[in-house]
């Protein structure tokens, strides 16, 4: 029964339209204002399995387990180097570069 609940629940979030949709806060999701601990403990839930595993029983959960695990490397990086800088920035590429000399 607990599966199903939380599968409606599920379906409930992701049916969402509006400024509450899954899609636009994934949009506007910035990895530089997702606090650590919880960029933490997504990457524990989403070792339990892998891609091709998540992609055998949904393309769409398998985009999102892509999304969220960049999210995590994102917000890794940022906090290992103390990165100022949005990854996919050219800043960031700019400050990449000055690591490497």
């Amino acid at each position: 029964m607990f599966l199903f609940q939380v599968w409606k629940a599920v379906q409930a979030l992701v049916g969402k339209t509006g400024k509450e949709s899954l899609k636009r806060r994934c949009i506007e999701c910035k990895p530089e204002k997702i606090p650590l601990a919880p960029a933490k403990r997504a990457k524990v839930l989403l070792e339990e399995y892998d891609l091709e595993e998540v992609r055998d029983v949904s393309a769409g959960a398998a985009t999102f387990y892509v999304w969220v695990s960049n999210k995590y490397l994102y917000k890794s990086f940022m906090h290992k180097y103390q990165c100022p800088f949005i990854p996919s920035s050219h800043k960031f590429k700019r400050y990449l570069y000055m690591l490497s000399l």
